[in-house]
């Protein structure tokens, strides 16, 4: 019997300069961060383990940022992998120095420079 070796390219993602809660962003995820002062809707679509549920995180940042309460949604094809991305944002926001109280979590957000009071439900 013969083998197969198999190769997969890893996906390169490059990193950008900014920082949330000491959380290096990726390139896209720092653009996103900048671009949502010109967007009302925005659509991420890549690959898995890119950061894309990170990605909420850093929208509703901004939006805490701003005083927004604009909605966050994000779309999962499975109830499963809804729990899974709960539970991933749940970790992250720990991750980040966020307590967690009931239903919220609570702390300072850091960007870069700038600090505010945030809260995440």
């Amino acid at each position: 019997m013969s083998e197969i070796q198999i190769k997969v390219p890893t996906v390169y993602l490059p990193l950008g300069n900014l920082r949330i809660n000491d959380i290096q962003l990726r390139k896209f995820q720092e653009e996103l961060f900048y671009e949502l002062d010109n967007s009302r809707k925005i659509l991420i679509e890549a690959p898995t383990g890119s950061g894309k549920t990170f990605s909420l995180i850093i929208l509703l940042s901004k939006l805490v940022l701003q005083g927004s309460k604009s909605p966050i949604v994000g779309i999962y094809p499975s109830r499963v992998l809804v729990y899974d991305q709960k539970n991933s944002i749940m970790n992250t926001l720990e991750k980040m120095g966020f307590k967690k109280e009931d239903y919220r979590f609570n702390g300072k957000l850091r960007i870069g420079n700038l600090q505010d009071c945030g809260k995440y439900m």
